[in-house]
């Protein structure tokens, strides 16, 4: 039984980090090839990235027995620096956004 479960959690994070990359990939070509990057593919690296996060810490809140508390720790500043960055690209954070009246950079952007 416990191999079984640190198995599944295993599977769920190696997932969602597989699909976390699909959808930075899709943007990046979409980029690319000059088109604006869509919106659900940005909220699915951090939505990917916080389940990778949350099911990492519990996998190795279940595995480890020494160095437990470090590691668990890691996971969750990473699963709060992904939900504090998802939250200020949703209410579109002034601070997160290029300036339009910067110097022309030759017309690249890459978001």
């Amino acid at each position: 039984m416990y191999m079984d479960t640190n198995k599944m959690l295993l599977v769920i994070t190696f997932g969602a980090l597989a699909l976390l990359l699909v959808c930075w990939l899709a943007n990046l070509v979409r980029v690319m090839s000059k088109k604006e990057p869509l919106v659900w593919f940005n909220r699915g690296v951090y939505i990917f990235g916080m389940i990778a996060a949350l099911f990492n810490g519990i996998r190795v809140y279940l595995t480890y027995n020494s160095y437990k508390g470090s590691m668990v720790a890691a996971n969750v500043v990473a699963f709060l620096c992904i939900l504090v960055s998802f939250v200020r690209m949703e209410k579109g954070d002034p601070t997160m956004k290029d300036d339009e009246e910067d110097e022309d950079d030759g017309g690249f952007h890459m978001f």
